[in-house]
């Protein structure tokens, strides 16, 4: 079992990349990505640009697309 920490914020959504590659997580208006098996960020941060927090990730199949949606808070 490995725990993935991004931030102090919590975890409200996660999307893993068709393939097995990496896996997602949104807190906040951030979303970090991480390379599995690896257990390190490959990715900081992704600032999202939108006004209220992430509440859905989503991957394309093809695994080029990131999509981030937000809702209420």
């Amino acid at each position: 079992l490995l725990t993935l920490r991004a931030s102090a914020k919590p975890v409200r959504a996660v999307a893993f990349h068709p393939r097995g590659k990496q896996v997602a997580g949104a807190a906040g208006q951030v979303v970090h990505l991480w390379g599995i098996g690896l257990g390190q960020r490959e990715v900081t941060s992704l600032s999202t640009g939108l006004p209220t927090l992430v509440q859905g990730l989503g991957i394309a199949p093809s695994g080029r697309t990131l999509a981030a949606s937000a809702g209420p808070d």
